[in-house]
């Protein structure tokens, strides 16, 4: 004991347990949930507005040639190929006529023949009409009777009528003829306008019938894009508006043009408005038919208005608005929106002006109790956190040493406890994030997150018109590697259903950098998680989508990072074939003789297009209107729709008790094997600390210690041990918490169990020590 005082060795304790203890409170006060939520804030500003459309289409020809047969025959020559260009009149083909010149020989001589029946009745009629004049001469002379008068009259009718009759024949005959003759010039096919082939339908030797399209000729001066607009943000779209057109193969390249007209008929499935938009002069080259075009329509510039961000848009409940400061503490206001932009700014009518600060971005979703810490950096960058000036000297003995060892086997603990806390967080976050009350899901299975779930994306209508319902939307999930250039991301992708910021189930509720989607298609909000940054070009399937957008805490059950992209976009990643699964596909479809049939040319087309369009969805989200209970709007659809409906409560059961039950069990069985290996390092430790000093213990006791007094001393340096341990575990656990793959969650309560199971480990290890310095013999002070 005298080596080294005992005040020594608590000032060495002190020096570094003091300095740990402020880093636990900074720790606790400054991250983790009693951290402030950072934001960035933003001033309304009055500018003008120019909104605008967006919309895909396909390059389609207004006028387009089908150039066939009118009679069935064999295709002898074709003369032309695809991209060909042709003049008006020029020789494309021919048909081989087989039996139709001798058709045309027959006619011939039937024609003869009938001139020469006509000679024969013109000969007959103009005998008899002499035979008749002579006899009405001399029955007036009274030379002949009446009766021989009569007959002569008799003659001369019947030639008239035979005359008509070879007349008629002779017509017939010349008819049938030219027919045969115009028939035998169809069967050269000739191009009735100038224009460019696009289409060969059939090669040489191939029988053709009456009708069916050898090949097919488009006008190029006639190119236009059928371009299909979201019925929700198509308002104002007009005949005459500028157009800016990219093609799918010149990107980054805009064509002028304009819309041409509105279609008076809309996709009633699709829920499309569709308009045709013309090229301002012929592009050079031509783009292929049916390339995809991205449209973007100008509309009419708004006035001079207040206008904001649309990633401040939230909700609180029923009320959608923005959240102001006030006072230092977030205050929801309830704001009116106008016409927005493909940037992202809104027009505010009613609940802000000018000047007004508004929470543009936030770390995590707010409320109105919500600690505020303002930062003018994007805080959806996260902070690189510097350990080099938190290392603890281990210069001051076995003790802290020892104590720092068990630390970092503390915050391994503490930061298992933490993964299943942000196991059951993730999942929790999940639900809150898609914004919904009830999930609508294919019966008998238990919805989108647990297993594969379909149901038509046509159903929403129906359950909107369902009494207590205020909302719903459809949502697609699909969990894929997501491209960017060379690496690979592994995201859940998310279809989000088109509408309005805040009031659509399914969007993600908050942004922490740059806007909503404000395209039908396209575009992505990607979780941070991802590691991607706005501006970047990511690959979903064979489409590329740009970042607009970045949030936080926006995960999947298994902790994968969220990418929300356009439903019909998502539709397409999750049902799109590879290219040679499609090649393959319309083979076999036109192999088929019920779906190619010659005289229904465009049953093929139809059954093609039919095969690749996608109308399924993994989910319906659905939001209440006040005063409606969950459980009895979801047994009504459940009686009338024969859906699966669950609540809130029961999706987080089965997201809680179903997935992550086996890996809580894991973690169960780890958290006991670790408080083993901490009890019996304590105790290994204390029971080590105790042996060095047996002498200094006997000497105690001969000079007339009492033994709790002794061990009350071990008991105290077991305590302390568990303390050092604690704090350097909770801050090792917190700082590195943010690095590990999978979400962390600190909680204060796992924390507070945390720290007295450390007590109760230490109290329980002291006591062989205790027991061991107990039964210690005063005369080995002596001995030796």
């Amino acid at each position: 004991m005298k080596g080294l005082p005992i005040s020594g060795r608590t000032l060495a304790v002190l020096a570094v347990v003091v300095p740990l203890l402020a880093l636990l409170v900074y720790v606790a006060l400054y991250s983790g949930p009693l951290a402030p939520v950072a934001v960035t804030l933003e001033s309304v500003q009055s500018r003008p507005l120019s909104p605008a459309l967006f919309g895909i289409g396909t390059v389609e020809a207004r006028h387009s040639y089908q150039i066939g047969p009118t009679a069935t025959g064999r295709l002898e020559t074709l003369l032309v190929e695809v991209g060909d260009r042709v003049q008006a009149g020029q020789v494309l083909g021919e048909i081989d006529p087989v039996e139709l010149d001798d058709r045309v020989s027959a006619q011939e001589s039937a024609l003869k023949r009938n001139q020469a029946a006509l000679r024969e009745a013109q000969a007959r009629l103009s005998f008899a009409r002499s035979q008749a004049q002579r006899y009405e001469q001399m029955w007036e002379r009274h030379l002949i009777s009446e009766e021989a008068v009569t007959a002569k009259r008799q003659e001369l009718q019947i030639a008239q009528a035979a005359h008509a009759a070879a007349s008629e024949d002779l017509a017939r005959a010349g008819s049938d003829r030219n027919a045969a003759i115009a028939q035998r010039g169809n069967l050269t096919l000739i191009a009735p306008v100038a224009g460019i082939v696009a289409r060969r339908n059939v090669d040489p030797g191939t029988t053709v019938v009456a009708g069916q399209a050898v090949v097919e000729l488009i006008d190029p001066s006639s190119l236009w894009v059928n371009v299909r607009f979201d019925q929700i943000s198509a308002g104002g779209l007009a005949a005459g508006l500028a157009a800016d057109i990219e093609l799918r193969s010149r990107a980054g390249a805009s064509l002028p043009g304009r819309v041409l007209r509105i279609e008076p008929m809309a996709d009633a499935v699709t829920e499309e408005t569709l308009a045709k938009v013309v090229f301002a002069g012929i592009p050079e080259p031509l783009p292929p038919i049916g390339e995809l075009a991205e449209v973007t329509v100008r509309l009419p510039p708004v006035a001079t208005a207040p206008v904001l961000n649309n990633a401040a848009i939230r909700r609180d409940g029923e009320r959608v608005g923005v959240w102001q400061l006030v006072d230092g503490s977030p205050r929801f206001v309830e704001v009116s929106f106008g016409a927005a932009d493909l940037d992202g700014q809104v027009q505010v009518l009613d609940g802000l002006k000018e000047g007004d600060q508004v929470i543009v971005y936030s770390e995590k979703a707010i409320s109105a109790r919500s600690r505020i810490r303002v930062v003018d950096a994007d805080p959806g960058k996260r902070p690189v956190i510097s350990l080099a000036g938190r290392d603890i000297l281990h210069s001051w003995g076995k003790f802290v040493f020892t104590g720092i060892g068990l630390g970092l086997l503390i915050g391994v603990t503490l930061v298992m406890a933490g993964v299943y806390r942000g196991m059951v967080d993730d999942g929790k976050a999940l639900l809150d994030n898609s914004g919904a009350e009830l999930w609508v899901v294919q019966q008998d299975t238990l919805g989108p997150y647990a297993e594969s779930s379909s149901v038509n994306d046509d159903v929403y209508r129906s359950i909107l018109a369902m009494p207590g319902v205020a909302a719903a939307a459809n949502v697609t999930y699909l969990t894929m590697q997501v491209r960017r250039g060379q690496a690979d991301v592994r995201a859940m992708i998310v279809g989000i259903a088109p509408g309005r910021v805040g009031a659509t189930p399914g969007w993600p509720p908050y942004l922490v950098a740059g806007r909503q989607l404000t395209r039908g298609h396209f575009e992505a909000v990607a979780d941070i998680a991802t590691g991607f940054r706005l501006g970047d070009r990511i690959g979903i399937r064979r489409n590329h989508y740009t970042v607009v957008g970045l949030t936080r805490r926006m995960v999947s059950s298994s902790g994968d990072p969220m990418v929300f992209i356009p439903l019909k976009d998502a539709q397409e990643a999750q049902f799109l074939k590879d290219n040679d699964a499609i090649w393959q596909s319309r083979r076999r479809t036109e192999a088929n003789p019920a779906f190619n049939r010659p005289g229904v040319p465009g049953l093929l087309q139809a059954v093609i297009d039919s095969q690749a369009a996608s109308t399924v969805v993994n989910a319906i989200l659905v939001r209440l209107e006040p005063g409606h209970a969950p459980d009895a709007v979801a047994e009504s659809i459940r009686r009338w729709k024969r859906l699966t409906v669950y609540t809130r409560t029961q999706m987080e059961g089965i997201l809680v008790g179903k997935l992550i039950a086996t890996s809580a069990r894991q973690i169960g069985m780890f958290l006991v094997i670790l408080a083993v290996v901490s009890a019996a390092i304590v105790a290994f430790i204390i029971y080590t600390l105790t042996m060095d000093k047996i002498r200094e213990i006997a000497v105690l006791k001969l000079i007339g210690t009492r033994n709790r007094t002794i061990a009350w001393m071990i008991l105290q340096q077991a305590l302390a041990l568990g303390v050092i341990g604690f704090v350097v575990g909770k801050i090792t656990a917190t700082f590195s918490a943010p690095y590990f793959p999978k979400h962390v969650l600190l909680v204060p309560q796992d924390s507070i169990a945390g720290f007295l199971a450390v007590m109760l480990i230490c109290v329980l290890a002291s006591l062989v020590a205790i027991r061991m310095a107990l039964r210690v013999d005063p005369a080995e002070a002596i001995g030796g």
